[in-house]
């Protein structure tokens, strides 16, 4: 294997390792903590390379899921008894069981979620609750949602399967359930030192800025595009064509700074774009508590 490639793939699995929660709730902030070594690394890039490779290319979650997969695999800590589980009930799909696994540490059974986000924080105005700012780049997917979804529906998977009679008999029934969320949230250039003002996000979680592109110019951002094959670790990686526009992540750095870093690069329209597809999302209620529809 290309050794840039290697190296790329080490960095990512690394960062798996290291990246700190996104969310708040405790019930998505599970951690491996000293569940995985880092001397694992090296074996997994041996022996599941190639493969890790070839998801690195393929959908980001998916290749965040082979990481995980991987390091679960070769960890003597646990295994794996099931992974992408179609639940079935009666009349209708119930979800998708992201990993069953056995901790051989505790004896348990755990249900683990995954999901890799990065969203973008819009600026606070009349309309939008506090909590309801976070937004993906692409205005479909919302932190809000998101983990709403992820504690009312896909960490309850278990227990509405087991109430409809729908919990596959070959698997043992989790002792819990849990969710390994994690990725970076970027916020306003000029909101970048005020975590006081951020909503909804963990208090360790990732934070970067982002930038309109008029923004960038006139900073003097310096550093190249990066494909989403790169967004995980801060290593530059082999050098690959551009595959996709703006909005998109950046790795570079201001002229006054020693150090590359992530940043997301949006149109000039697109915080308008945001700020409208927000509006409709959620739109307030006649009550006098403002609660969001």
């Amino acid at each position: 294997m290309d050794e840039a490639v290697s190296t790329q793939l080490r960095q990512d699995l690394t960062w798996i390792l290291q990246a700190p929660a996104l969310l708040p709730a405790p019930e998505l902030n599970w951690r491996p903590g000293d569940a995985f070594s880092i001397d694992l690394i090296d074996p997994i890039i041996a022996t599941r390379g190639d493969a890790l490779e070839q998801a690195r290319h393929g959908k980001l979650g998916h290749y965040f899921e082979a990481l995980v997969q991987s390091l679960f695999s070769a960890s003597p800590n646990y295994r794996i008894l099931a992974s992408n589980c179609i639940i079935r009930g009666a009349t209708r799909t119930l979800g998708e069981l992201d990993l069953l696994l056995e901790d051989r540490r505790q004896g348990r059974i755990l249900h683990l979620e995954l999901a890799l986000k990065f969203y973008l924080l819009i600026s606070a105005g009349a309309g939008i609750a506090p909590e309801c700012r976070w937004i993906g780049s692409g205005f479909k997917d919302f932190m809000t949602v998101k983990s709403q979804r992820l504690l009312s529906h896909q960490l309850t998977l278990p227990e509405r399967a087991e109430r409809e009679g729908a919990w596959p008999r070959h698997l043992p029934v989790p002792d819990h359930s849990q969710g390994w969320v994690t990725g970076r949230g970027f916020v306003p250039f000029d909101d970048r030192n005020n975590a006081s003002r951020w909503p909804l996000i963990a208090p360790n979680a990732l934070i970067r800025p982002w930038l309109t592109e008029t923004q960038a110019r006139q900073q003097g951002l310096a550093g190249r595009w990066i494909n989403k094959s790169q967004w995980l670790s801060q290593h530059p990686g082999p050098e690959e064509a551009r595959k996709h526009p703006a909005p998109a992540q950046w790795l570079g750095r201001l002229p006054n700074e020693s150090h590359d870093g992530h940043w997301f690069i949006v149109p000039d329209d697109w915080p308008e774009q945001a700020r409208a597809s927000m509006l409709r999302r959620f739109a307030y209620a006649s009550s006098p508590t403002g609660t969001p529809l």
